[in-house]
């Protein structure tokens, strides 16, 4: 499982992009890519926990935006994300994760504890690509349970741990998920000198820069992203394994406005479908047909089920997860099942955003405004509907609140 950190669901090629992206292309060309795929969150911290551990963030309280989790929260956490690797692990399964894990810093919520038995990466949720430093200046690179220094790019370093991996582990079975760094900021490319620097506050942030170079650059680091992707494939396919390997490529939110969303309304940090609609590509040579389109919703929390499935493993209730399992989607083509999807998210100094999505209705709302869009007609949200179909708003609400109610998140 490759994700990418904030890249939109324009910045590829096999979604329209401008980006030359031909290893990710690849993965489309020879698998499935979904036209509809929607994480929890639109930023990274709270999508990761729903995408990892297949259970709506809400669920651990307040979870509405990036933060440190309080110690009330971390049990459940840990016990939520240790479901996939912790599962997987005893059936047999060797567990790694790779590059960002961006969801705790606090034991007892770290990957090594959370059921993956390899990690190296970082624990923050930003980290510079070249000193490999947080904000603050602390170093966040960790081999193992010891925090280490490794000189590289830190696309090289994720990409050269995730490579050896899978030749360390090619003669039994195994999860790696591949958590990226990039194109999240700092804007940085392999050589580059550190970005990061002290302002009067003692607060560590980036310098400035002309939104024309940032958008330079972050095409260069999907560049990156995709000599990665490639590295990836070429490591598979040299162990042997092509045939027996599902990979699975999406990203944890929408992009900045350094990247590209293509038509689709905002971007990271918003629950308009730029913020929340992801790249999401599976290939399995044999398994699912090549260069099929899924236009149907589908959803992150719908991964650790059906990885799960196909491994053949675990013995879950029927509510165990927030998600449904896609295994019949991508290997005998039946399209999912209709439902609905929910989202609440703090912007970032802004207001709170609550969104649902049902069949083409999308609903958002800020306070007691609300906005209704049929996305069948209008993906790029640019005609409220709201004041023409009150019943549809007032539905929408309703099952919304159910929702929200049944998860059983803080009453505000």
């Amino acid at each position: 499982m490759i994700v990418a950190d904030d890249m939109g669901w324009g910045d590829a090629g096999c979604y329209g992009g401008a980006i030359e992206t031909p290893h990710i292309d690849r993965l489309a060309a020879e698998g499935m890519r979904f036209t509809d795929f929607y994480v929890s969150a639109p930023v990274c911290q709270p999508s990761r926990v729903a995408l990892l551990s297949g259970r709506h963030q809400l669920r651990a309280g307040e979870f509405v935006r990036n933060v440190q989790p309080r110690p009330e929260q971390l049990g459940w956490i840990r016990a939520s994300m240790s479901r996939l690797p912790g599962t997987l692990q005893r059936a047999g399964y060797t567990t790694g994760l790779i590059g960002k894990w961006g969801v705790a810093s606090r034991t007892p919520a770290t990957p090594l504890e959370c059921g993956y038995q390899t990690f190296a990466g970082y624990l923050g949720g930003v980290l510079d690509h070249v000193a490999h430093v947080d904000r603050r200046g602390k170093p966040d690179w960790w081999v193992g349970p010891e925090r280490v220094v490794e000189e590289g790019y830190l696309t090289h370093l994720i990409t050269g741990h995730a490579t050896r991996f899978i030749e360390q582990n090619a003669d039994r079975r195994f999860f790696l998920c591949v958590s990226h760094a990039v194109p999240h900021q700092p804007f940085q490319l392999p050589g580059d000198e550190p970005v990061f620097r002290l302002d009067e506050g003692g607060e560590w942030v980036e310098r400035d820069r002309d939104p024309a170079e940032l958008r330079a650059i972050h095409a260069a680091m999907i560049g990156q992203l995709d000599d990665a992707v490639g590295a990836l494939l070429e490591a598979i396919e040299a162990a042997g394994l092509t045939q027996e390997t599902l990979v699975v490529f999406l990203s944890d939110n929408g992009a900045t406005a350094a990247g590209s969303n293509g038509p689709l309304r905002a971007g990271k940090d918003t629950l308009w479908e730029g913020g929340i609609r992801s790249p999401a590509l599976f290939r399995w040579p044999g398994q699912i047909a090549a260069g099929e389109v899924a236009d149907d919703m589908a959803s992150a929390l719908d991964l650790a089920p059906s990885l799960l499935e196909l491994a053949g493993v675990g013995a879950f209730g029927p509510k165990a997860f927030d998600g449904v399992s896609l295994v019949r989607r991508l290997i005998q083509g039946h399209r999912l099942p209709a439902r609905d999807l929910f989202w609440e998210h703090q912007v970032r100094n802004g207001p709170l955003q609550q969104a649902m999505r049902r069949g083409p209705l999308k609903l958002v709302m800020q306070g007691d405004e609300a906005e209704l869009y049929d996305l069948s007609a209008d993906p790029a949200e640019t005609r409220d509907l709201a004041a023409d179909r009150p019943e549809d708003v007032q539905q929408l609400r309703t099952a919304w609140q159910a929702w929200r109610d049944g998860v059983g998140a803080p009453v505000r």
